[in-house]
C-alpha cells in the first residue's frame, strides 16, 4: 500500500513540476498591422519572451478594429477567450466586463501604482468597479493643428490661437492662392473638426457638457448655434477637391505646399516623419485654435479576458507587469507617435509635438475624451453627431439648423 501511495506521490510531483516549466503564455489578438504600430507591438512582444513569456501573435487586419472586436466578442461568447485583446477604454469595454466577460490584473496594478502612473481619465476607464480590467500603454490626442510654416510666413500669418486669429489667416491665405484648410469630406474628419471648434470657442467645461453627458439645453442652444456659425466660416476655406479626400492625402497638400493647414490627431506625424521634415522646422503641431491646454484623447489598451488556463493566466499577469512597465512604454509610443499611458516616463527621446503632448497628458487639468473614443460616449452617440456634422457640411442649412440637426439626432437614440 506504501508503494502505492510513494508512486502516486512521485507522479503527483512530476506533474506540478511539469505545470511549472509551462512558460506563460499569451495569445494577443490585435489590429496593429501598420508599419509603425507593428513595430510598437514587437517592442512588447520582444520583452514578453525575454522574459521567459511564450507569445501567440493573432492578428486581424482592418486600421479601425472593427473586425479584430468582432473576433474578439465571438471567442469571448463563446467560451474561447484570447489570452489578451487590444481595446479601447471607454463604454465598450466597460460592456464588456458588465457581461462578465473580463478578468482583472489588480495585483501587478497594486504593485506598480497604475492609480498614481496613470492620469485620473486613463485610469478611471481602465477600472470596472474598482478593478483593472485593462492595461493602457498609450495615449493619442486628436485636437492638433498642423501647418506649414513657410506658407503661412509667405502669406504673412501666424499660427493662429484663436478661432478669430484662425479666419483672418485663412483670408489671407485664400486671397493667397492657397487651401487655407486641407480637409477630406469624410464625417470622422469633420467631426475632429468640429470637436475642435466646440473645445476652442465654448472651452472644457461646455465640451464636456455637450458632448460628454449629451446635455439638450447644450446640444441645441446657443452656444451651439455659434459653434456651427463657425463651421459654416470654414467650410468657406475648404477647397471643392475635398470631397472624397482620405486624411493622408489631406496632409500630403500641407506637405507640399498646396494647403496651409491641417486639423487632425497626432497620427498625422508619421506623415511627415515618412516625407523626411522635422517638426517645427518644416511643419508646425500646435493646439487646435482656443483649445490651451485641453486635450482630446484616446487611449490605446489591452483587455484582459477572463479565462481559467494557468499558463495564460501567468501570461496576463506578466503582461501587466511589461506593457506597464516605463522603459516599454517609452519604446513603443517612440515607434507608434503617441505619448506613454504612464506620466513618469522620461522625455528623452521624444520629439518637439511629442513633447508638447507629454506636457499636457501630465500637467493640464483638462484631459478631454474625444468623440470616438468611447470614453465620452458609446458608439451610436458618437455615429449620430458624426453623421449630424456630416450633414451640415455637405448641404446649406443654417447654423441653428445644424444645432437643431445634433440635438434631433441625439434625442432620436436616447
Amino acid at each position: 500500500m506504501k508503494s502505492i501511495l510513494w508512486a502516486a506521490l512521485a507522479l503527483f510531483c512530476l506533474a506540478g513540476t511539469a505545470g511549472a516549466q509551462t512558460p506563460p503564455t499569451a495569445e494577443v489578438l490585435h489590429w496593429w498591422t501598420a508599419g509603425g504600430e507593428a513595430k510598437a507591438l514587437r517592442v512588447i512582444a520582444d520583452r514578453f519572451q525575454a522574459e521567459g513569456g511564450r507569445w501567440i501573435d493573432n492578428p486581424v487586419a482592418g486600421g479601425g478594429g472593427d473586425a479584430a472586436r468582432t473576433v474578439a466578442k465571438t471567442r469571448l461568447v463563446g467560451g474561447k477567450p484570447p489570452t489578451m485583446m487590444q481595446w479601447h477604454l471607454g463604454l465598450s469595454l466597460k460592456q464588456l466586463a458588465e457581461e462578465g466577460l473580463l478578468g482583472d490584473v489588480d495585483e501587478v496594478a497594486k504593485e506598480g501604482g497604475w492609480d498614481a502612473a496613470l492620469p485620473a481619465l486613463i485610469a478611471d476607464n481602465a477600472r470596472y468597479k474598482g478593478h483593472y480590467v485593462a492595461i493602457p500603454v498609450g495615449i493619442h490626442g486628436e485636437n492638433w493643428l498642423w501647418t506649414n510654416p513657410k506658407v503661412l510666413a509667405d502669406a504673412g500669418v501666424s499660427v493662429p490661437k484663436t478661432w478669430a486669429e484662425f479666419d483672418a489667416a485663412a483670408a489671407k491665405l485664400k486671397a493667397a492662392g492657397v487651401i487655407p484648410l486641407a480637409l477630406g469630406g469624410q464625417g470622422w474628419q469633420q467631426v475632429i473638426v468640429f470637436n475642435a471648434v466646440v473645445l476652442g470657442t465654448q472651452g472644457p467645461g461646455f465640451y464636456r457638457k455637450a458632448l460628454v453627458d449629451l446635455d439638450a439645453k447644450a446640444l441645441g442652444g446657443p452656444e451651439m448655434v455659434a459653434v456651427f456659425e463657425q463651421l459654416a466660416r470654414i467650410k468657406g476655406f475648404i477647397d471643392p477637391g475635398a470631397t472624397n479626400r482620405d486624411w493622408n492625402e489631406a496632409t500630403q497638400l500641407v506637405i507640399k505646399g498646396r494647403a496651409a493647414m491641417q486639423l487632425m490627431g497626432d497620427w498625422t506625424k508619421g506623415e511627415f516623419a515618412a516625407a523626411g521634415l522635422q517638426p517645427e522646422k518644416d511643419y508646425g503641431c500646435d493646439a487646435s485654435p482656443g483649445a490651451g491646454q485641453a486635450y482630446l484623447v484616446a487611449a490605446d489598451a489591452l483587455a484582459v479576458p477572463k479565462l481559467s488556463d494557468p499558463a495564460q493566466r501567468r501570461g496576463q499577469l506578466l503582461m501587466a507587469k511589461i506593457a506597464m512597465d516605463p522603459k516599454v512604454q517609452r519604446d513603443f509610443s517612440l515607434a507608434k507617435g503617441s505619448v506613454p499611458a504612464r506620466r513618469d516616463v522620461p522625455a528623452d527621446g521624444f520629439d518637439a509635438c511629442s513633447l508638447k503632448a507629454m506636457e499636457k497628458v501630465r500637467n493640464s487639468p483638462d484631459i478631454l475624451p474625444a468623440l470616438g473614443s468611447s470614453m465620452g460616449v458609446g458608439a451610436a452617440e458618437a455615429g449620430a453627431i458624426t453623421d449630424a456634422v456630416a450633414q451640415f457640411f455637405a448641404s446649406s442649412m443654417s447654423p441653428t439648423q445644424g444645432a437643431r440637426t445634433l440635438r434631433d439626432a441625439i434625442d432620436a437614440i436616447r
